[in-house]
C-alpha cells in the first residue's frame, strides 16, 4: 500500500511538473503572458461560465497596456491576442495569406452542412465558394430584397401595435429574432416563416434547432472551440440531423416546384439556381445549395437580431437621438414619399447611430484566426529578438476591446453617434474598427444585416417611442453563457404608439 502511494504521487508530481514547464513556450520566446491553471492554461474560468471568452481576452487585453500582442494558453495550446492594431491589419488583410483561417474545426464527415460553409473552409475552396456567393450580396443584389423586408416589417409594425406596452415590456432580441428570422425566410427561399402569429411554425421550430442560443448550444460550440479533439470525439455538431434534413427536403422541394411552374423570384435561392445553371448540376449540386441556405441563415438571423436588439436599446436610452432619427426620417418621406434600400443606405444619422451602436455591441467579442504558415511578428515591446508565430497557433483579434480602447475612442462607455461624422471617421486608427471583421474574409452579408435592420429601426421608430422597460439590467452587463454578444437579464423595452399629426 505504502509503495502504491508513493508511486502515485510520483506519478502525480511528474504529470504535474510537465504540464507547468509546458507554460513556458511564451516567457522562452520574451512574451508576456497572464498567470495560467496547470489543466485549463487561460481559459479556466470559461469552463463554469463565469466569463465568457470575450470576457477574458478583454481582460487580458486590458492588463498588458504596454504590450502590442500578449501570450496566453488555449487550455494548453499557446495563442496571442493581439493589441496593436497594424498587427490587426497585418494578420486580417496585409498578410491575409498566413492567416486565412478561422480558428474553429468542424468535422466534415459529422457535420457537412456547416463543415463546407465558407466560413470554415480556407485555401482554395475557401476562395472559388467566395468568388460564387459574393456577386449574390452586393447592393445589386440586395436591393430587389428590399420589398421583401418592407412586407416583413408591416408585420413587425402590427404586431407592436397589438401588444399592450402597460404589460410587462417586450423582450428586444426575441422581438428582433421573430423579425429576422421572417426576412431571411422570405428573402432566402420564399417561405413565409409567420413567426409574428405562431410561436411553433415547423419552419422556425428547424431553424432554431440550428441558430437560436440556448445553454446546450453554448457548451456546444464552446467545445469546438476551446477542445475541437473532444468535440470530434462526441460528434458533437452545429446541425442535427433532423434539421439538416428539413433543410435538404426545403431546398429540393422549391427548386422543384420553381423549375416545374417556371417561376424566378429575386431572392438567394434563385442565386443559387443560377450559379448550378452555370456550372451544371454535376459541380454545385442541391447540397451545396443547402450548405450555402444555412449559412445565409446563420448570417442574417441570430447575428442580425443582436445587432438590432441592441440598436433599439440605445434609441430608448439616448431619446434625444430618438427624436434625431425621428426627424431625419420625417425629413426623407417628405422629400422621397418613401423608402427604399438606398434611401435607407445613404441616411447619415441612422447610419451615425448604427456605427455607435456597433462599436458598444459588436455581435462577436472577438475574431480567432490560426496561423498557417511559419510567420514572424516584431518583438512585443518593439525592443529585441523578433517572434516566430508557429503554424497552428491561435490569434485572437479582441473587436470589442479595440472598441472600448480610451485611446482610439474617448469616454468609450459613451454613446455618441458624432465619432462617426464624416470628418471623425477620417480620424479613425485603421484597425480599430471591425465589428464586420476586415480584410478579404470579412462579412460577406454585411449589405444584407444592415438592410434589414436598417428597415426595421426606421419602421418602429416611425410608429412608436420606444422606452426601456424597468426589467432591463442597466447599464448592460455581458452575459458570459452566451456565444454572441447579449444582455444579462435580457433588454426589455416599452414601445408607445405615436400620435398622428
Amino acid at each position: 500500500m505504502y509503495v502504491l502511494c508513493v508511486l502515485f504521487i510520483t506519478v502525480g508530481a511528474c504529470i504535474y511538473y510537465l504540464l507547468k514547464t509546458h507554460y513556458s513556450y511564451w516567457k522562452e520566446k520574451g512574451v508576456p503572458n497572464p498567470p495560467v491553471s496547470v489543466v485549463f492554461g487561460n481559459l479556466s474560468e470559461s469552463i463554469t461560465f463565469k466569463k465568457s471568452l470575450g470576457q477574458i481576452y478583454h481582460e487580458i487585453y486590458q492588463k498588458y497596456t504596454d504590450f502590442s500582442y500578449v501570450g496566453f494558453y488555449k487550455m494548453r495550446t499557446p495563442g496571442i491576442i493581439l493589441r496593436d492594431p497594424e498587427l490587426v491589419r497585418e494578420v486580417l488583410i496585409k498578410s491575409f495569406n498566413y492567416f486565412q483561417a478561422n480558428d474553429l474545426k468542424i468535422d466534415d464527415s459529422n457535420d457537412p452542412l456547416v463543415a463546407k460553409n465558407p466560413f470554415f473552409i480556407h485555401g482554395d475552396k475557401w476562395k472559388h465558394n467566395r468568388s460564387l456567393l459574393s456577386p449574390s450580396f452586393t447592393s445589386k443584389m440586395v436591393k430587389p430584397l428590399f420589398p421583401l423586408m418592407e412586407a416583413v416589417c408591416q408585420d413587425l409594425i402590427k404586431y407592436l401595435e397589438e401588444t399592450d406596452p402597460d404589460k410587462k415590456g417586450i423582450e428586444a432580441k426575441e422581438l428582433a429574432q421573430r423579425f429576422t428570422m421572417d426576412v431571411v425566410a422570405s428573402c432566402a427561399v420564399g417561405l413565409k416563416a409567420d413567426s409574428f402569429k405562431y410561436e411553433n411554425t415547423e419552419f422556425r421550430t428547424m431553424a432554431e434547432r440550428i441558430l437560436s442560443p440556448s445553454f446546450f448550444t453554448n457548451l456546444k460550440l464552446y467545445f469546438l472551440f476551446a477542445l475541437p479533439s473532444f468535440a470530434k470525439f462526441l460528434k458533437l455538431k452545429f446541425v442535427p440531423d433532423d434539421a439538416a434534413d428539413y433543410f435538404r427536403k426545403i431546398v429540393n422541394q422549391t427548386i422543384t416546384y420553381r423549375e416545374e411552374n417556371n417561376i424566378v423570384r429575386n431572392d438567394f435561392l434563385n442565386n443559387m439556381q443560377n450559379i448550378k445553371l452555370s456550372l451544371g448540376k454535376d459541380l454545385f449540386t442541391n447540397e451545396d445549395i443547402t450548405i450555402h441556405l444555412v449559412g445565409f441563415f446563420m448570417d442574417g438571423f441570430e447575428t442580425s437580431s443582436v445587432v438590432l436588439s441592441h440598436a433599439l436599446y440605445e434609441l430608448a436610452a439616448n431619446p434625444k437621438y430618438q427624436e434625431t432619427l425621428k426627424r431625419e426620417i420625417d425629413e426623407v418621406l417628405d422629400n422621397c414619399g418613401k423608402f427604399d434600400y438606398y434611401t435607407l443606405r445613404d441616411m447619415d444619422f441612422l447610419n451615425r447611430f448604427l456605427d455607435e451602436s456597433l462599436r458598444m455591441h459588436p455581435a462577436d467579442m472577438f475574431i480567432s484566426k490560426v496561423c498557417t504558415e511559419t510567420f514572424t511578428f516584431p518583438p512585443p515591446t518593439g525592443k529585441g529578438a523578433d517572434v516566430v508565430i508557429e503554424p497552428k497557433t491561435p490569434i485572437i483579434i479582441p473587436i470589442h476591446s479595440l472598441h472600448y480602447d480610451p485611446q482610439y475612442y474617448p469616454d468609450p462607455e459613451v454613446f455618441d453617434p458624432d465619432r462617426f461624422t464624416k470628418e471623425n471617421k477620417a480620424k479613425h486608427v485603421k484597425g480599430t474598427y471591425m465589428p464586420f471583421s476586415d480584410g478579404p474574409r470579412i462579412c460577406l452579408g454585411q449589405k444584407f444585416a444592415l438592410g434589414q435592420i436598417r428597415a426595421a429601426m426606421v419602421h418602429i421608430v416611425s410608429n412608436f417611442e420606444i422606452r426601456v422597460n424597468k426589467r432591463t439590467i442597466q447599464p448592460l452587463q455581458i452575459d458570459p453563457t452566451s456565444t454572441l454578444v447579449a444582455a444579462k437579464g435580457g433588454i426589455w423595452l416599452d414601445f408607445h404608439k405615436r400620435k398622428k399629426l
